[in-house]
């Protein structure tokens, strides 16, 4: 006998994916006073997102390894001293997180369902259990709105080996490669994005010869708003360091598999037709939505677009509805990797946490209350943000190495939006702060501000460097403000710190600015 309506467990909220952007969305669905049940299929929330691996063999580089490759890091010590404690912290900040989101929560239930969850009906979720230790009956859920948070997936070319027996232990993608097991001796990689780059200095830095290939022109060049300053500096890190980087060559002829287990391969790139000999290979092609295993036709919602994605409305974040093109009418959000559409872009988990913002907003009513800007306690809906502005940009760090931050307008969309005319930018190098005078710093490594001319507002900054994801956020704020060069140049950074960085462009700036005057008068 199937489970009917009247069977079902029933939320206020149902968030599918226990990841940080699904327990983002699940804390502020806490303040608005929801009842929550969160669906994942590991049956705990995951505080650390998907790619903490990679963020693990970084830091294991930085401490073990060199910039250059000069030495091979001892692989059990990576495995000992670095993924097996991060491994052990993850879990307990996950209990933690727990217990912070039923205290935010207040009166509110909080409830963690284990299993993989489909649509059965309109508003309506099947999940089921189907792991081999807690195996149990599907569970039906109902809920007044629903949360769709449940990630990406690694792109995979259907010409690449997968399935080959041979190719274990040498052919990987961005899920898998957390499972290499070993220090490969020379690494191929495919891609031109973050995640390709990424990977590119973790091994080189642990020790492996790396050559990265992919069809761009420059690495980073994969439309997520990046800086072409930065993709400059990134391709002049990576020669510097002895990666082998080969733009326009991305695509593959053939793939000679390695006789047995982690012996060698090859490679014969389609238009140079270039030979790599490599014991790994990456393929870092970009990821996709993860939304085929949902069902979104029994929920009454259109089916996945390009790539399994969830195509979403950009100003409320919900899903498309079978009923039509321009129909969002269902009160079913997607955020994160998973959806489509939103005006916020970038499959990256800031971008995730801006979406889980706007849904959770239209959604709850967050910003219903105008006072005077305090939280109120409503009768109905429990705690509440009144007068909260919702920011225009968000800052972006990349755990590269090293790291990439940005937030607002690149020069070049500035420029796209205002003209050249228009536009200015100026450039300081942390090693003209005193701060690298008592730690030194690359000479590569910079902070660049793109800003209006006329009025002299702020419109962008991109920061390549160690520490940027510590800086870009008040960079960020000044920007969502309307903040002119003055303003920040009349502000009293912290002593002896990066921050100093950000003083002397906008002095620099305006000195610019008053030249060009000078001149045109």
């Amino acid at each position: 006998m199937g489970m009917g309506a009247a069977d079902a467990d029933e939320y206020d909220v149902l968030v599918v994916g226990g990841g940080p952007v699904g327990t983002h969305i699940a804390y502020l669905a806490g303040l608005a006073g929801k009842r929550i049940g969160i669906v994942e299929p590991r049956g705990r929330l995951l505080a650390a997102p998907t790619g903490w691996v990679s963020k693990v063999f970084r830091e294991a580089g930085r401490e073990l390894g060199s910039k250059d490759a000069s030495h091979r890091a001892d692989w059990q010590r990576v495995v000992d001293e670095f993924l097996l404690p991060t491994a052990e912290r993850a879990f307990a900040l996950t209990d933690r997180t727990v217990e912070q989101l039923k205290a935010v929560s207040g009166t509110c239930s909080v409830t963690i369902i284990k299993g993989k969850a489909e649509f059965s009906g309109p508003m309506q979720l099947t999940v089921t259990d189907e792991s081999a230790e807690t195996a149990s009956p599907p569970v039906l859920l109902r809920a007044s709105s629903i949360f769709l948070a449940i990630g990406s997936l690694a792109n995979r070319l259907p010409s690449l080996p997968w399935s080959d027996p041979l190719a274990d232990g040498f052919l990987f993608d961005s899920d898998t490669i957390m499972n290499v097991g070993r220090l490969p001796h020379h690494v191929a990689i495919q891609g031109a994005g973050v995640i390709g780059f990424e990977y590119a200095s973790i091994f080189r830095r642990l020790g492996a010869d790396v050559t990265i290939f992919f069809r761009e022109s420059a690495p980073l060049d994969v439309g997520i708003g990046i800086d072409s300053s930065v993709m400059k500096a990134v391709l002049k890190r990576m020669t510097k360091v002895g990666i082998t980087v080969l733009c326009e060559d991305g695509d593959i002829e053939s793939i000679d598999l390695p006789p047995q287990k982690h012996g060698m391969g090859r490679i014969t790139l389609a238009k140079s037709g270039r030979v790599i000999e490599c014991d790994a290979f990456m393929s870092a092609i970009g990821r996709h939505g993860n939304a085929s295993s949902l069902n979104l036709g029994a929920g009454g919602l259109a089916a996945p677009v390009r790539g399994n994605f969830v195509q979403v409305d950009p100003d409320s974040m919900r899903a498309r509805t079978a009923q039509g093109d321009a129909d969002f009418s269902m009160p079913v959000y997607a955020i994160g990797d998973c959806c489509l559409g939103s005006r916020i872009t970038g499959m990256l988990l800031s971008s995730g946490q801006a979406h889980a913002e706007i849904a959770a907003n239209h959604a709850f009513g967050l910003d219903e209350i105008h006072a005077d800007g305090r939280l109120k306690r409503s009768s109905t809906t429990g705690f509440v943000f009144s007068e909260v502005e919702y920011p225009e940009h968000h800052a972006v760090a990349l755990w590269t190495d090293p790291t990439i931050a940005y937030a607002g307008l690149s020069e070049q969309a500035a420029v796209a939006k205002l003209g050249a005319e228009r536009v200015g930018t100026v450039t300081v190098h942390f090693t003209d702060t005193v701060k690298a005078c008592v730690r030194p710093r690359g000479k590569d490594e910079f902070l660049k501000l793109v800003y209006k001319k006329d009025g002299g507002t702020l419109l962008g900054v991109c920061i390549f460097g160690s520490d940027a994801s510590e800086i870009v956020q008040n960079v960020c704020s000044s920007i969502n403000r309307g903040d002119t060069l003055w303003q920040v140049a009349r502000t009293v950074q912290p002593a002896v710190t990066y921050q100093e960085s950000l003083r002397t462009a906008a002095f620099r700036a305006i000195h610019s600015i008053q030249l060009e005057q000078e001149q045109d008068a």
